[in-house]
């Protein structure tokens, strides 16, 4: 590994769980998302530039942005057509908390991610996500093998790519 690998700390993520003010719908779910077990195990560390791809609530990117520190930042991306007033006053409230992290909302067609900056991306029960399609939501089935190149080239040589999903029985 480069010299920088080697000297780089983890990512304190037991105080980005920890850290007040978290919603508490957010804290409820640590119990089953186990985020300190997940981020610790994927890797993340202190000053890192991380993504976090389709964010919803931001769950994920306010204990990341605690967890990477003032040195570090966290992009979290979200489809235009999930993002909505009340959910940019959540977004409000999380960039109080952790002015470290900022909010991209593209159309999910049209993910444009800078190219190779991030050393960490995490894509948390969303990959399925690319294969799904809903009139309801106005949301395109997108195109796995595209969204994964975007996703590779926006991420800095020797970064992580954390995919943590799930598979539904066949037909549901």
């Amino acid at each position: 590994p480069a010299p920088a690998a080697l000297s780089a700390a983890p990512a304190d993520v037991a105080a980005g769980v920890t850290a007040g003010g978290r919603p508490a719908d957010a804290v409820e779910l640590d119990a089953s998302r186990k985020p300190v077990e997940v981020l610790s195990y994927l890797g993340l560390e202190k000053g890192q530039r991380a993504l976090d791809l389709f964010t919803g609530s931001g769950y994920y990117a306010e204990i990341m942005g605690q967890a990477v520190g003032p040195e570090g930042a966290v992009v979290a991306w979200e489809p235009a057509n999930f993002h909505d007033e009340a959910s940019q006053k959540k977004w409000d409230a999380l960039q109080a908390r952790v002015p470290t992290a900022q909010l991209l909302v593209t159309p999910a067609t049209a993910i444009d991610l800078p190219a190779e900056s991030f050393d960490f991306v995490l894509m948390h029960m969303i990959y399925l996500d690319v294969y799904w399609k809903s009139e309801k939501y106005k949301f395109a089935r997108l195109d796995p093998d595209a969204v994964l190149k975007k996703v590779h080239a926006a991420t800095r040589p020797g970064g992580v790519i954390g995919v943590v999903d799930h598979v539904a029985a066949a037909g549901g």
